[in-house]
């Protein structure tokens, strides 16, 4: 419970796959953002690639058990602040 609301997850074989869905994008866009030439090259593909990582790493936050995310601080604040 989470200030008074629920957190509702589904079931752990549909959230493992949801979490390595997240784990593959943001590494896909990791891989793509490393070669800062392609930031000069194509700007808008650079800041595309930057909100699938964001994007990734939050759907990973809320697939991930509520007891680990509790553990890290920042973590916990981001998920609370969403």
């Amino acid at each position: 419970e989470l200030r008074g609301l629920n957190i509702e997850q589904g079931p752990v074989l549909l959230r493992f796959l949801a979490l390595f869905a997240a784990l593959a994008s943001l590494g896909c866009a990791v891989f793509l953002m490393i070669n800062p030439k392609n930031a000069l090259q194509h700007p808008v593909m650079y800041v595309l690639y930057g909100y699938i990582a964001l994007f990734a790493s939050t759907t990973m936050l809320f697939e991930a058990k509520h007891e680990w995310i509790e553990k890290v601080s920042v973590l916990d604040r981001y998920q609370n602040m969403l």
